[in-house]
């Protein structure tokens, strides 16, 4: 699958023929309980994707078809209504913010690698004036640890982490009754 948005409701009128084994799909849902998500992530997972969840609440249907879990922590949204999406999206938006780049940091994506694909706008622009820019601290994966439990710790320092696997085998795939999908600690 090419990196890039899915809807649900494509993925539910074929597109879900784009998604290939090898692929982590990255499912969002605040309450966890959105059917139109809930329907495709089961043929999601048997495809053999892996799949990472953001949401408010690590114990809902959408975590419990996860294989790994990224808590936002928000409890109650911002704003006079407090059910229309204010602090879940801009939590959700930090998260797969955080989540790409320590994924890029993983892959040892260097500056030129970025100047590659994205040479136009104000960054294209600042790469060809100055191709190599300033050493800035560059966030790693401090660890992930295996168990059912917890998935991930992560911090900001400029060491760098032995690669870690980010996800289960194929064996612990499905969570059984006593087993949780992994949740990170964020």
């Amino acid at each position: 699958c090419l990196d890039g948005q899915l809807s649900v409701l494509q993925a539910a009128h074929g597109d879900l023929g784009m998604i290939q084994q090898r692929d982590v799909v990255v499912a969002i849902s605040h309450s966890g309980e959105t059917k139109e998500i809930l329907h495709i992530l089961p043929r999601i997972r048997n495809i053999g994707a892996k799949i990472v969840s953001i949401t408010g609440h690590p114990t809902n249907a959408l975590a419990s078809l996860s294989d790994i879990v990224l808590p936002t922590g928000v409890h109650h949204e911002a704003g006079p209504i407090a059910s229309v999406p204010t602090s879940s999206t801009t939590a959700a938006q930090a998260l797969g913010d955080a989540l790409a780049t320590c994924v890029a940091h993983v892959r040892g994506v260097t500056w030129e690698d970025y100047l590659l694909n994205h040479p136009g706008g104000a960054i294209g622009s600042k790469g060809r004036q100055n191709p190599v820019p300033v050493p800035t601290p560059t966030p790693s994966v401090t660890s992930i640890a295996t168990g059912t439990d917890r998935a991930s710790t992560a911090s900001l320092d400029s060491t760098p982490a032995p690669t870690p696997p980010l996800a289960r085998t194929d064996a612990e795939r499905a969570p059984t009754p006593t087993q949780r999908p992994m949740v990170a600690d964020v």
